[in-house]
């Protein structure tokens, strides 16, 4: 009997245990998405990043990192359309994102993004393709972000909804994002956080990671996988 029937949505799988095999071809995979990538940029992903171009902002605001934070997602899914993506024989002109949003290719995949900045985009574009997202910022999403951004109202009020509010510096910050979260993520990204000295990214990212899960330090080309 089909879950709908019995008034339940469906159950979202649950997404594979990662080995050091796959770790290795995730990291292939992001390294050629990344030399796929044009100038920095991502082309595409427009419709879903709200109006803007991944990759196309400043120093910490839709960065080249904040690109790289997308591209390492979409690797870790090892997804079919991915990999014909990051093949160098793929052309780039014929790149659309839709069909990462219309295949949901990040379902089942739980992603944590420690300093995401008042302005998810990372988050944003993750969301599209099925990924259950949640952001950590010392600040809030502001509410001029949310009316100058084109995107469904459904998808705004997640944004906040899974937005948490918090200095990564409190020493209680790994137990209040676990109480928030449930914790169990399969990827916690972090990016820029050591622009302003802090370095215990990992340390608070890696009780929240489930087995088989990966903790991603895009600023450094830092992978790694929680094997126990």
């Amino acid at each position: 009997m089909d879950e709908r029937t019995l008034g339940r949505p469906p159950k979202i799988p649950e997404f594979p245990v990662l080995t050091k095999e796959d770790l290795k071809e995730i990291k292939s995979l992001r390294l050629n998405l990344w030399h796929q990538s044009q100038k920095g940029k991502f082309l595409g992903f427009e419709l879903y990043a709200g109006g803007e171009v991944l990759g196309e902002g400043g120093i910490f605001i839709n960065s080249v990192i904040t690109l790289g934070q997308v591209l390492n997602a979409m690797a870790i899914t090892r997804h079919p359309f991915v990999k014909e993506i990051a093949d160098p024989s793929f052309n780039m002109e014929n790149f659309n994102a839709q069909a990462l949003v219309e295949g949901k290719i990040m379902t089942g995949l739980k992603i944590l993004d420690l300093g995401s900045s008042r302005y998810p985009y990372f988050a944003r574009c993750c969301r599209t393709m099925g990924a259950d997202v949640w952001t950590v910022d010392m600040d809030s999403i502001p509410e001029f972000y949310h009316r100058k951004s084109p995107i469904p109202e459904e998808a705004k009020k997640l944004e906040i909804e899974k937005h948490i509010q918090l200095n990564l510096n409190d020493p209680r910050a790994a137990d209040i994002i676990m109480k928030k979260t449930g914790g169990n993520f399969n990827l916690v990204t972090e990016s820029n956080l050591g622009a302003d000295g802090f370095s215990k990214g990992r340390d608070i990212a890696w009780p929240l990671i489930k087995k088989g899960g990966i903790y991603d330090n895009v600023t450094m080309v830092k992978m790694e996988l929680k094997e126990d």
